[in-house]
């Protein structure tokens, strides 16, 4: 295994534990809050990524590097990029 492997298995490992660690204290606040086990939460967070890839594969991206890659495109493109005339 080389180290870009390496690297995405530990940015894919960690943005997981983060959206678990996430939901946990969002489950962990409404119950200190109001005493109540809030059980459609995890039918929010489902609905919610179904919408997030629904949208980004409706744009046309393939992949998250294409989606980075067309961000980076916007930018240095955007509106105050230098204009090149073509004669």
């Amino acid at each position: 295994m080389d180290f870009t492997i390496a690297a995405f298995l530990m940015q894919d490992g960690l943005t997981s534990g983060a959206v678990y660690a996430l939901l946990g204290l969002a489950l962990v606040l409404v119950f200190s809050v109001t005493r109540v086990i809030f059980i459609p939460q995890g039918e929010f967070v489902a609905y919610f990524k179904y919408n997030s890839e629904t949208i980004f594969w409706t744009e046309g991206y393939t992949s998250k590097a294409s989606a980075r890659n067309a961000i980076e495109s916007i930018l240095k493109n955007g509106p105050g990029a230098p204009v090149e005339e073509s004669a």
